[in-house]
């Protein structure tokens, strides 16, 4: 897994790299080398737009390499005179170099330039982008230029990725580490293609993870013929309700959790939808539990022969309004149930409203999959308070109950309270009623299987997001729905195992 730095961890980073000898204008010579060489230009008018900072430093270097390197005559256009010691150095440099030094008005029109190289924040912005720095950038974001941030786009928090009004860039080149911000809340949107570089600084100890495509070998190799279902799991999903009968989508859920690769699954639904579920289940045994106003009824009895023989457990889809009863499930499965328990959707509404559960001396591994409004829910905490400080507030949270967390949103966020996992995988096209039922069929038929938990957990997002991004090439963002997500499991794993070579 790629190692992930918040703003205060690459300070950090820089700060002993240079301390260890490594003199700050070395590093940003080294910086625009690796920028010039990962994004080719060889022809079209490039424009190099500088701040004050570091990052600026690396956009005047840049244009001195394209000079000396290239051969290539770029604009420099500055925003303040106010500038660091090592961008006044460079400046200087190039004045001596003859390179066009442009101070910035109003009249300029950035749609001049067919190449913008983003070099105005970095790494330590934070707040919101004011004054001219927000005249400018909403001018680069009007242009018809093609646009190369460096590190980070400017107006972006680099830890938690916060920013609406930052640089939409088409490709951020980023040096030595990812940032956590290039990656949550809009970071993906504002980012781009992301590439990243090497600079030589010095690598200190994350406990925040990137997943990639080969950390996933280890879950998709090729099954042997000695074996049977029981070898892959027998898991069970329990949810439904008379208002949210979801037939297909609970068919859907199971179908996805045996795709996953569990062995079989048993779908726990009251017996007051079962007309509706029959007909689109299969692969699955339907198990019909005893209803109440045509939602599932406590039934300790009917609880005990559920649970039994199964490794893995979802809670929650489509089975309505918290009650009593639902509280009492969960309290039931939480004292008795010895496998692994996810809970999910309206599993998390229930839970929200009985929080003092999670404090029950479990028998079970638990899982959360809340997205922002569900998770606010569960810790008290509004949306954007959780935004702000996604990452300590989620780790905390994991902590203190002693479970995972697993937090949907444009990246998924994993933790178990220490180890932070990040999976980038994912698409706007998933943005559809569904596809977190999906993804818990996924996480279930993962969690069956004889992989550590938090790997089951990453590991069923990160094959999600794959293959809801097969399912928006072949469907568009507009047309996919949570289904075709299912439909291209099995092209996303023979995709996965084609790059680890399998």
């Amino acid at each position: 897994m790629l190692i992930a730095y918040d703003s205060k961890l690459m300070k950090k980073a820089d700060s002993e790299t240079i301390n260890e000898g490594v003199p700050s204008l070395v590093l940003v010579k080294r910086a625009a080398t690796e920028i010039l060489n990962a994004y080719t230009i060889n022809n079209g008018k490039i424009g190099i737009v500088v701040g004050k900072g570091n990052n600026a430093a690396d956009g005047f270097q840049l244009a001195i390499l394209y000079k000396e390197k290239r051969n290539i005559d770029v604009d420099i256009i500055y925003l303040t005179n106010d500038l660091n010691y090592e961008c006044n150095t460079l400046k200087n440099e190039c004045n001596n170099q003859r390179i066009n030094l442009i101070k910035y008005n109003s009249n300029i029109d950035f749609n001049e330039y067919n190449f913008i190289y983003d070099a105005i924040f970095g790494n330590g912005f934070h707040g919101n982008l004011e004054g001219i720095y927000k005249e400018v950038v909403d001018k680069i974001n009007e242009s018809k230029s093609f646009v190369i941030s460096i590190d980070i786009p400017t107006g972006l928090n680099a830890t938690n990725g916060l920013g609406e009004d930052a640089v939409n860039a088409d490709i951020t080149i980023v040096i030595s580490n990812l940032k956590t911000g290039n990656l949550l809340n809009y970071g993906k949107d504002k980012c781009g293609i992301i590439k990243l570089v090497d600079i030589g600084i010095k690598q200190i100890e994350s406990n925040i993870k990137v997943a990639i495509d080969t950390d996933t070998k280890q879950f998709i190799n090729y099954r042997h013929n000695h074996s049977n279902k029981g070898n892959y799991g027998y898991v069970g999903l329990i949810g439904g309700c008379d208002k949210y009968s979801g037939a297909i989508k609970l068919s859907n859920l199971a179908i996805s959790t045996l795709k996953c690769g569990a062995g079989v699954v048993k779908l726990g639904i009251p017996d007051s939808i079962r007309h509706d579920v029959v007909p689109y289940t299969l692969e699955s045994t339907l198990f019909l539990f005893k209803s109440i106003n045509e939602q599932i009824k406590y039934d300790e009895n009917q609880l005990i022969e559920f649970i039994s023989n199964l490794k893995c457990i979802g809670v929650g889809p489509g089975w309505g309004k918290p009650n009593n009863d639902y509280a009492r499930i969960l309290e039931f499965l939480f004292k008795n149930y010895k496998g692994r328990l996810v809970i999910d959707a309206d599993g998390l509404n229930t839970l929200s409203e009985n929080i003092e559960l999670l404090n029950i001396d479990r028998k079970c591994e638990l899982i959360l999959t809340p997205h922002l409004k569900e998770f606010s829910r569960l810790t008290n905490y509004s949306i954007q308070e959780i935004e702000e400080n996604i990452i300590n507030i989620s780790q905390s949270f994991a902590k203190k109950y002693n479970i995972i967390l697993l937090l949907k949103g444009p990246s998924t966020l994993i933790t178990d309270g220490n180890q932070i996992i990040i999976s980038t995988t994912g698409c706007p096209g998933m943005a559809t009623a569904g596809s977190g039922d999906v993804l818990l069929g996924f996480l279930v038929g993962m969690l069956g299987q004889n992989f550590s938990c938090i790997d089951c957990t990453w590991f069923a997002s990160f094959l999600c997001g794959k293959a809801g991004e097969l399912a928006q090439e072949k469907y568009t963002d507009i047309s996919m729905t949570s289904s075709n997500t299912i439909e291209m499991i099995h092209d996303a794993i023979k995709q996965l195992r084609v790059i680890n070579g399998i």
